[in-house]
């Protein structure tokens, strides 16, 4: 399980709403993807350890090795 955090940058607050996507490095076949919640999470069941890209609203915020839980601020 990865589990994506999205804070606001100008304030510091969760963002809710926002659709995270993840797809592994040299997987083909889809990826797998998640809304973010109140608390600005999108928990997506991949397992670990893998690498790959996390997407934003269709925007790249992230490539290289995965981890547990992660945050950015956007």
């Amino acid at each position: 399980m990865i589990t994506v955090q999205l804070i606001e940058n100008r304030n510091g607050k969760p963002v809710k709403g926002l659709n995270v996507y993840i797809s592994k490095a040299g997987w083909t076949g889809g990826v797998r993807d998640a809304y973010t919640n109140a608390d600005g999470e999108a928990p997506i069941d991949f397992d670990l350890p893998c690498n790959g890209k996390i997407v934003v609203d269709g925007k790249k915020v992230y490539e290289g090795d995965m981890k547990a839980y992660m945050k950015f601020y956007i």
